[in-house]
């Protein structure tokens, strides 16, 4: 996007020279207003090369990731919103809590600890025990045999075990306290990872807004400075100034832009919902049928 607008920018500074070649010619324009454009053109062309440079360095970057040999493939520019984006905060938060693995495995272990201490301290209560045995007894002269059964209930506790039923209380308890502060700990974490990514969010939406509205008024700020030019009422600086503003709003509103995915994909990933599938190009969405 940034160099199909340097590409205008930069068609936009040539025709300019062009029209102060003539003027030069026609001795309505100083050679200083030449140099001054031809400084600002060959900034352009600069940034259209560094700019080039990036993508360059980008794509070979994406292929390394991708454990590609080389960058030769196209990347789809026209990506969706994702579906399952949180409207709210709370909404968000509550996916956070309710889906991202490093919260679920802490609560497990919290569980875990909560039933070790449990377990070890009924080691120190009273224990009560069913117990019942059935046996066959054979006797006499004649072989006889008869069966006898017994039932009975056994009552134990513990007398004095040198504190070794306490010590693991104690530790067990320990366990299931530090696993209580983990889960608090990335309760408070994760609050503020949805926090700020929310925020972040919003601030991008907001921003581009701005951006674009700045952009809308550069471009008519230009138009009038450049039928101010052509009229003799503002010099090739004024001219060059509206027309650098315009660049940078053109540069804010894409930067913004930008900054709205890289957003959306924070906050799909703090709430545990980031997949292959967040991002899918609209090219590549099932097409929607009527009913």
């Amino acid at each position: 996007s940034l160099q199909k607008a340097l590409a205008v920018r930069i068609k936009t500074l040539e025709k300019e020279e062009s029209n102060i070649r003539q003027r030069i010619a026609n001795g309505r324009a100083a050679k200083l207003e030449l140099i001054r454009l031809q400084t600002q053109l060959s900034q352009a062309r600069h940034d259209r090369l560094a700019v080039e440079q990036g993508e360059h360095d980008a794509l070979s970057l994406l292929a390394v990731l991708l454990g590609k040999r080389s960058a030769g493939f196209e990347l789809v520019e026209d990506l969706a919103v994702p579906a399952s984006l949180p409207k709210t905060k709370k909404e968000a938060l509550a996916a956070a809590m309710s889906q991202r693995p490093e919260i679920l495995k802490a609560r497990a272990l919290e569980k875990a600890a909560s039933d070790r201490t449990e377990i070890a301290r009924g080691e120190r209560r009273p224990q009560v025990h069913l117990v019942s045995r059935i046996q066959t007894t054979a006797g006499g002269s004649l072989g006889q045999s008869y069966d006898d059964g017994q039932i009975g209930v056994q009552l134990s506790f513990p007398l004095f075990d040198g504190s070794i039923r306490s010590h693991r209380v104690d530790q067990a308890a320990l366990e299931h306290r530090r696993s209580e502060l983990q889960v608090e700990d990335l309760d408070n974490q994760m609050t503020a990872e949805v926090e700020q990514a929310f925020g972040g969010l919003s601030e991008a939406r907001s921003r581009l807004e701005v951006a674009a509205q700045g952009e809308r008024e550069a471009v008519e700020a230009l138009r009038i400075e450049g039928l101010r030019y052509d009229n003799g009422e503002s010099t090739i600086t004024d001219l060059l100034a509206a027309e650098a503003a315009l660049w940078s709003a053109t540069v804010n509103r894409l930067q913004a832009g930008f900054d709205i995915a890289v957003q959306q994909a924070r906050l799909l990933r703090v709430t545990g919902s980031l997949s292959p599938e967040s991002f899918k190009p609209r090219s590549l969405e099932p097409a929607k049928t009527g009913g």
